[in-house]
């Protein structure tokens, strides 16, 4: 739990570290709307309330998170989507809320919608496959493929 915990904070000091610099020239109007696309208490909702904490103590903004939960985040991108373009409402969800989900629920919606301002991970996805293949990496699996053995 303690590695889970130092890894959740260094991303946490990322996330701040890299907003920082846009951020040191703009003040909002109002308090910012944080958007959570997962429920409460959940990896992406602590996440979210630590980087607004921080965000709050940096630079006195007042941030109010919000749930905005259901069908893996694109509950959040509708609403985000129909958000003013000002900076006054932001969002926090996982990869797969703009990438997959959207393109297999055919959303309405594009990632291309949407504009990542951030990561708070070292890695988004993974690439994967049986252990039994015997592959080391992503060019072994490639060459297997084009070999006709995937």
């Amino acid at each position: 739990m303690t590695s889970l915990v130092r890894t959740l904070m260094g991303a946490v000091a990322f996330a701040v570290a890299s907003t920082a610099a846009l951020a040191s020239d703009w003040t909002p109007p109002g308090p910012i709307k944080m958007m959570i696309g997962f429920r409460a208490g959940g990896g992406a909702d602590t996440q979210a309330r630590l980087i607004a904490e921080e965000l709050e103590k940096r630079h006195g903004w007042q941030i109010i998170p919000e749930q905005v939960t259901g069908k893996g985040g694109l509950n959040l991108a509708a609403a985000l989507k129909d958000a003013p373009a000002d900076g006054t409402v932001i969002g926090m969800a996982v990869t797969e809320t703009f990438a997959y989900n959207m393109a297999a629920a055919d959303a309405g919606m594009a990632p291309t919608d949407f504009t990542g301002s951030t990561t708070t991970a070292g890695f988004q996805m993974g690439v994967v496959s049986l252990s039994s293949k015997g592959w080391a990496g992503i060019d072994d699996a490639v060459a297997a493929a084009k070999g006709g053995a995937a």
